[in-house]
């Protein structure tokens, strides 16, 4: 009997992984294969089929297509939000990580709760902030320039507040990675610029900058990802995207094969996106030593600028932060006196049921990917652990239909119906599924970055005094890995917690969690009062995260 090698169940693990993740990309190629269908055809034709012409009804016939426009608004939203983030995330981070001033220290820690706001309840927020004045003002339009005039204002005015809700909610991303660039960069390279006779400017452009360029460019596409993946924002505030126009082919039209399109139209966006990527970082060596025994040297700058330094800090705070939380504050007071906080009992123990059933799920992958990398260190092992993690390129809403039409193909074709049945309509059993393949990729970075730090002379000697592979992973590497599974963990409990799309897609209708019914309390039902108790629990949540983390960063 032949003997079982035994790196093949390493082997066969990661790559049944890679397939999960490669299946609903698979399935968007396979659908758009297929003849289109006439919910196809109405979305991306002006007079579908020349029905209009041949009614003589030239003049009726629109000037682009329904799958125009939503693209034109996807792209236009998309390199908005991207400039804007970019911008402030830059900007505050050089000034956090090299100039002295006021309350820099509090400023650091505090530009990152924006974080802990869901998008969705950040757009509830300033809907309610700003409606008076839009009506004012779209009155006044109407009154000096007409009714056209003034749905154009709206419209104006919607996109507006869609792109300073989404930079708000997501400009964290590129200030946390700029300013672990910057404060990383070494002190002399700067110096040395500056005896050069470069002005601080032009060392900042010139040198830190280009540094800091692949943790920024890291940080750009996670904005990228979150904007292309946005749904529920984009309903509160009215703006149609390609996201929503996916939801709109899968409900209104109830046509799978035109949300699939759909879905591949966004993947051809996150392709352009991910080539530029790779092309602005490609070929080039950024190098960025530092003398980790002394911090950076910090720039005193003068008084009137310090304090307009932190006045600007200040502002964007209590823009991104304060103002709306204050907001849901005031409405959850109001709330209280209708609502008892236990009606929401239920709904925080089914979300903290998926987030920590989804984590301890997608934990374990992690550590088998990284292991498997660990005991085939080969470029075939890497590849398939790369790949395994691009699922998170994968927006919720495309990741949540081709799963369904996924099962609905197997169905078809195989007599596993009742158990699929089971899983993705009668359990949240396929939400935790579905959480593995788009969150994989936040939960194996900490667990791969803490095993490379274990020496491998240390498995080696553990074998040498006769330990097995599950007795050194549990006396040894799992001692030293709680602290990298721990910060993994809340990652993850947070992430999840925060998904609206797929969630709102895969979760059976008697699971409700609280992204789900915040939603639906603030898009659907517009009881802002109710939904602002929900809303604080998961901010709250979020902020219980990031102080976790970052008490679990300065502890290891």
């Amino acid at each position: 009997m032949k003997r079982v090698s035994p790196s093949l169940p390493w082997v066969v693990g990661a790559l049944l992984l890679c397939l999960l993740v490669c299946l609903p990309l698979t399935f968007i190629l396979y659908e758009s294969s297929k003849p289109s269908t006439e919910a196809w055809q109405q979305l991306s034709q002006v007079d579908p089929g020349g029905i209009l012409e041949e009614l003589d009804l030239k003049e009726e016939i629109p000037e682009h297509s329904r799958l125009y426009l939503k693209t034109k608004n996807t792209l236009l939203l998309l390199c908005s939000v991207v400039a804007l983030s970019a911008m402030a995330g830059i900007a505050l981070a050089w000034v956090v990580s090299r100039w002295h001033f006021p309350l820099r220290k509090s400023m650091s820690v505090c530009l990152v709760l924006p974080l802990t706001i869901p998008s969705y309840i950040l757009a509830a927020s300033y809907k309610l902030l700003t409606i008076d004045t839009k009506n004012s003002l779209a009155v006044w339009v109407r009154t000096n320039w007409g009714q056209d005039v003034m749905s154009t204002f709206d419209e104006l005015w919607n996109f507006t507040l869609a792109t300073f809700v989404l930079t708000a909610a997501f400009f964290p991303y590129v200030y946390l990675a700029a300013r672990t660039a910057f404060s990383n960069l070494s002190t002399s390279y700067l110096e040395s610029s500056q005896s050069l006779g470069l002005s601080s400017s032009q060392t900042f452009l010139k040198v830190a900058l280009p540094l800091a360029r692949p943790a920024i460019i890291g940080g750009l596409m996670l904005v990228s990802l979150e904007t292309l993946n946005e749904f529920g924002a984009m309903k509160i505030l009215g703006i149609d995207t390609l996201t929503t126009e996916i939801f709109y082919a899968w409900t209104n039209l109830e046509d799978k094969n035109a949300a699939i399109r759909l879905a591949g139209c966004i993947m051809l966006i996150l392709l352009v996106l991910l080539i530029a990527e790779q092309w602005l970082s490609g070929g080039k060596r950024f190098h960025a030593s530092r003398n980790t025994s002394s911090s950076p040297t910090l720039k005193k700058i003068p008084k009137f600028k310090s304090a307009l330094v932190t006045l600007s800090c200040l502002t964007i705070l209590f823009l991104a932060f304060i103002l709306p939380v204050g907001q849901l504050i005031n409405l959850a007071v109001d709330g209280l006196e209708k609502d008892s906080i236990s009606r929401f009992l239920p709904l925080v123990a089914n979300s903290l049921w998926l987030a920590a059933n989804s984590s301890v799920l997608i934990l374990f992958a992690s550590v088998f990917l990284a292991y498997a990398c660990r005991k085939i260190p080969h470029w075939s092992m890497v590849t398939l652990s790369k790949v395994s993690t691009l699922g998170y390129a994968i927006p919720g809403a495309i990741l949540g239909i081709c799963t369904i039409a996924v099962i609905g193909f197997i169905k078809n074709n195989t007599s596993g119906g009742n158990l699929l049945d089971y899983l993705y309509y009668g359990s949240s059993y396929g939400l935790v599924l579905a959480y593995l393949v788009r969150f994989l990729a936040v939960g194996l970075p900490p667990i791969d970055a803490g095993l490379k730090q274990i020496n491998r002379n240390l498995d080696e000697a553990s074998q040498c005094l006769g330990h097995g592979f599950l007795s050194t992973f549990f006396r040894l590497h799992l001692p030293l890995l709680k602290l990298s599974l721990s910060a993994g963990a809340i990652m993850l409990f947070i992430d999840i917690l925060k998904e609206l799309p797929l969630t709102l897609i895969l979760n059976p209708s008697n699971h409700e969690t609280l992204a789900t019914k915040t939603y639906s309390l603030f898009a659907v039902e517009e009881r802002y009062t109710t939904g602002a108790i929900p809303a604080l629990i998961l901010i709250l949540a979020g902020i219980m995260g990031l102080c976790a983390v970052r008490y679990i960063s300065r502890n290891k």
